[in-house]
């Protein structure tokens, strides 16, 4: 199955939202493809790519998706792992 189709199917299990859905299959299937977005990664995105613009966290995840491509769930650990370690998730707060 594609991704589109898991991330469709896994969308089905009570509880799981969009966030849960692709980290489950970036970290348990390997679709790379997947950005799990959740606040932090919406307020680091506006910032870095939409001069801190108030966007939603699904046109986040498509934004991601869309501009990163084949290995946007690992641009998403990088950005991340970036933010913590350059304090710009002490501006972004």
């Amino acid at each position: 199955m594609d991704y589109e189709e898991a991330f469709e199917t896994v969308l089905t299990f009570p509880g799981v939202g969009p966030k849960v859905a692709d980290c489950i299959l970036l970290y348990g299937y390997g679709f790379k493809e997947a950005f799990p977005t959740d606040i932090w990664i919406k307020r680091i995105i506006s910032y870095l790519y939409f001069d801190n613009k108030d966007i939603s966290v699904s046109k986040i995840r498509e934004f991601g998706i869309e501009h990163f491509g084949e290995y946007a769930g690992y641009v998403q650990l990088y950005l991340f792992h970036y933010a913590r370690k350059s304090g710009l998730m002490n501006k972004l707060k």
